[in-house]
């Protein structure tokens, strides 16, 4: 599981898989990974992953995070969520 985060993929899919998910599933909604995952962060109920619940997510990260800050936890979690970044 991804360490830092402690993420175990209970109540939503494992962190670890994040870049080949969000490769698969942003090519299917016509988004790079980058912007899959930023749309997951700033609305996650956009596209939910197979076999998981809608309103688990906060939905708040857009209004309590910067678009610096949301940019990097985006280039982070596709680093170490099983990407090649960098």
């Amino acid at each position: 599981t991804l360490a830092d985060a402690e993420s175990v993929g209970s109540l939503g899919p494992s962190l670890d898989d994040l870049a080949s998910n969000a490769e698969k599933y942003g090519k299917q909604e016509g988004q790079s990974p980058e912007e899959y995952v930023k749309t997951a962060i700033e609305d996650p109920n956009a596209f939910l992953s197979p076999n998981f619940s809608e309103d688990v997510m906060p939905a708040n990260f857009k209004e309590s995070l910067s678009a610096k800050e949301i940019d990097t936890l985006v280039e982070y979690l596709l680093a170490v969520g099983g990407g090649e970044k960098g």
